[in-house]
């Protein structure tokens, strides 16, 4: 199983079965409501089949020029997870700021450099 929440001193966390790791997050766009509501949504998204992105950090899509993000991407019963640097400028349909779960760029499983990109499974 998987979960996103908002620590006391208010970071993220990201939660793949036994795997923990905390992230920044930043409030000047989105408050912990908004983080709560995107996170649910994509889980939503997600549990019904489709790759999401969940943002780690939201700031103004305007400004912004890159978000970083916990891809996951459904395969049979389980959920592959990816933490990515998603750059805006090389979004083929532009950044989808009303849902930007829908952001998720396609799988790969070899980087750029032919290296594997780092990933954890879990049940959906």
């Amino acid at each position: 199983m998987y979960s996103f929440s908002i620590t006391e001193d208010n970071n993220g966390e990201i939660q793949i079965d036994s795997f923990r790791e905390q992230f920044s997050m930043d409030f000047s766009f989105w408050n912990k409501a908004d983080y709560h509501a995107h996170w649910q949504q994509a889980s939503t998204v997600l549990k019904a089949g489709q790759a999401v992105s969940f943002i780690q950090s939201m700031y103004p899509p305007e400004t912004a020029n890159f978000y970083r993000t916990w891809v996951a991407y459904p395969h049979s019963d389980e959920v592959i997870f990816q933490e990515q640097i998603l750059f805006l400028d090389e979004l083929e349909e532009g950044f989808n700021a009303q849902h930007p779960h829908l952001n998720a760029q396609p799988y790969e499983s070899v980087s750029e450099d032919g290296e594997p990109i780092s990933e954890w499974q879990s049940q959906i």
